[in-house]
């Protein structure tokens, strides 16, 4: 009967440790990267380069200027030059630490063009991990089970947009603000948990599978 099928092929996909690998790195690299882009870049500029919303704006909107490049550029680089799914991966990720942990220790000294490129760098690996992500699980996904291992994954992103957007806000309103701003001590001690999740993911990282498979 279909709904047996059905239940027996979930069975399958969240008894794989392939699966809750790709939900707990989605889980993590996206939910910081939109919890960066969507709520805290823009008022953290404003703050660390004393400069108006406008300018700081137009610097955070640098973030998916790079996921539009980064997207189609990782989409076609690994088939061009049959790279590894899985290490791409993995250097995608340990870029993005990285950028956190430039954000969190060189930040006083980026400046405004220091911003724009980090900035940049940050959105295009977002979109290369974006486009790696998936180019995996379609790789290593039964095309029978493809759509369902699809949507049964797609809450993992949000939900990590919604945890980490909670939790740090959460944090930087502990620290209060400096007049009309928030202060840095909250930005750093709500950027160092973004760096630790990032961190996590890019450990996980070196444990995906990237071996492509046709069977159901």
């Amino acid at each position: 009967m279909p709904s047996s099928g059905l239940a027996r092929n979930t069975v399958t996909i969240i008894a794989s440790k392939q699966f809750w690998l790709v939900v707990t790195i989605f889980f993590g690299v996206y939910g910081t990267a939109v919890t960066l882009l969507g709520l805290w870049a823009t008022p953290f500029l404003m703050a660390v380069l004393d400069v108006e919303r406008i300018l700081a704006s137009k610097l955070n909107m640098l973030i998916p200027i790079g996921v539009i490049i980064g997207a189609p550029f990782f989409g076609w680089l690994p088939n061009r030059f049959y790279l590894n799914k899985a290490n791409t991966l993995t250097v995608i990720t340990a870029v993005y630490t990285l950028c956190w942990l430039a954000i969190l220790v060189v930040f006083d000294r980026l400046g405004i063009v220091g911003f724009a490129m980090l900035f940049f760098v940050m959105g295009v690996v977002i979109g290369g991990f974006i486009s790696t992500i998936w180019g995996i699980i379609r790789e290593t996904t039964p095309a029978g089970r493809l759509g369902l291992t699809s949507g049964i994954l797609n809450p993992a992103p949000f939900l990590g947009v919604a945890a980490f957007q909670v939790l740090t806000g959460n944090i930087i309103d502990h620290a209060g603000r400096v007049g009309e701003l928030y202060s840095l001590s909250g930005f750093k001690s709500a950027f160092s948990v973004c760096l630790a999740g990032a961190l996590v993911c890019l450990v996980l990282s070196f444990l995906i599978n990237a071996k492509p498979t046709n069977s159901d």
